[in-house]
């Protein structure tokens, strides 16, 4: 064989956004051969992700592949040392740096390399600004270029993390993304208990004083616990246009302490505020303790039964958000039943003829991880359920809802 009919690898970009489409192109194949394609990076642990899938060759003896995720080659990546039977992890990935992938492809009539680069901001004429201003933490992502710009505050979960990936992606669309910290940083509070609402107004004045910003056009952004505090927030903030939650809460819950103090997750003017204790088994705090696997949503189903006084106090006003609102739940999810929850937010803002998007999937788990890469099933030993595939199917086709919902209202 030739070098001219040696089977081809060709890749349409090879420096491309997260979100962006691109097209995979093998060609002088033999009609009907088994090719095996593969792809592989590293995450901010250094843990290696593959994933390999098979095809064969069409009549015209090529294969060819496209979109942001051709046939799930990011979102199925398992860790290498992974077996078919154990939860997938968090693909880790705290700094906007490229991710860089090796394309693979093997055959009977040979085999070739390519390089990949999938990048969370353009390459040039953006902005990143680190804040630390006392008890405001976080990083701010703008376009540098005709502001002033649509600003979402992002928040994140109970991981204790603020995210810079997902600002950065966001802040690619157009707008200004200030991912800010609310606890597990100094000086903010330790653990996720009764943490000031006042970091709202922090961030707001602190936006304010920028002149590439606009914070007539402010929007917020939260998954998880953070998508509790969004709808919150937006709740007691007017100035918030728009609302995007991912796996949220409808209620303000207990806040999460490893001494087991059962205190609110939030305070405001120095008063913590009305909450649902959660409703933990001996069992349950034993799995936890050990590292066993372990879903809590029971713990929070049996809150809502065991405390119904407690719960019509902190239910979450969304009914007078005049924002437009968008969330996501999945019917598996194991951390808590944001399903229940989700439905219970739309009913009640329906009722108030408020505007509000639901996507939802029974069979999608806790859906807090980055869209077009890999879906996890638990942090640690925190279960988080559902189907992978179908969990990172439902944050694909959310995506571009967020970025509409945004661009509509801000």
């Amino acid at each position: 064989m030739n070098s001219e009919t040696k089977p081809r690898l060709e890749l349409s970009k090879t420096n491309i956004m997260v979100d962006e489409e691109f097209r995979i192109r093998i060609t002088n194949l033999t009609q009907g051969e088994t090719i095996k394609l593969s792809a592989e990076t590293k995450d901010d642990d250094d843990v290696i992700w593959n994933t390999n899938i098979e095809f064969k060759a069409d009549e015209n003896a090529s294969v060819e592949l496209e979109g942001i995720d051709p046939e799930g080659l990011f979102t199925r990546m398992l860790p290498r040392q992974a077996s078919k039977n154990e939860y997938i992890p968090i693909f880790e990935k705290g700094n906007i740096e490229p991710l860089s992938f090796t394309i693979r492809f093997e055959s009977n009539s040979g085999s070739q390399v390519a390089e990949l680069k999938r990048r969370f901001l353009p390459k040039n004429d953006f902005a990143r600004v680190s804040v630390n201003a006392g008890k405001l933490i976080g990083t701010l992502f703008y376009p540098e270029a005709d502001g002033p710009h649509p600003v979402i505050i992002f928040i994140s979960g109970s991981a204790g993390k603020f995210n810079e990936p997902r600002a950065a992606l966001l802040a690619s669309k157009g707008f200004a993304v200030f991912s800010v910290a609310y606890f597990g940083i100094d000086p903010l509070p330790k653990e996720l208990i009764e943490v000031p609402l006042e970091f709202f107004d922090l961030a707001v004045t602190y936006l304010k004083k920028q002149p590439m910003i606009d914070t007539d056009r402010l929007g917020i952004f939260g998954f998880s616990k953070g998508g509790e505090l969004a709808l919150l927030l937006a709740s007691r903030e007017p100035i918030i246009k728009a609302v995007v939650a991912y796996a949220p809460s409808s209620y303000v819950w207990q806040g999460l302490s490893r001494k087991g103090e059962i205190k609110s997750s939030w305070s405001y003017n120095g008063k913590p505020l009305p909450f649902v204790p959660m409703d933990v088994t001996p069992k349950m705090f034993s799995l936890l303790t050990s590292g066993k696997p372990i879903a809590f949503r029971e713990a929070y189903e049996r809150g809502l039964h065991k405390y119904p006084k407690d719960a019509d106090a902190a239910r979450i006003l969304v009914e007078k958000i005049k924002a437009p609102v968008f969330i996501t739940s999945g019917g598996d999810d194991a951390i808590w039943p944001a399903d229940q929850f989700a439905k219970d937010i739309e009913e009640r803002i329906g009722r108030a003829g408020g505007n509000v998007i639901h996507f939802n999937d029974k069979f999608a788990g806790h859906l807090t991880t980055q869209a077009f890469l890999p879906a996890a099933q638990t942090m640690e030993n925190l279960l988080f359920g559902g189907e992978a595939d179908i969990s990172a199917s439902v944050l694909a086709k959310a995506w571009p809802e967020t970025i509409r919902l945004f661009k509509d209202n801000l």
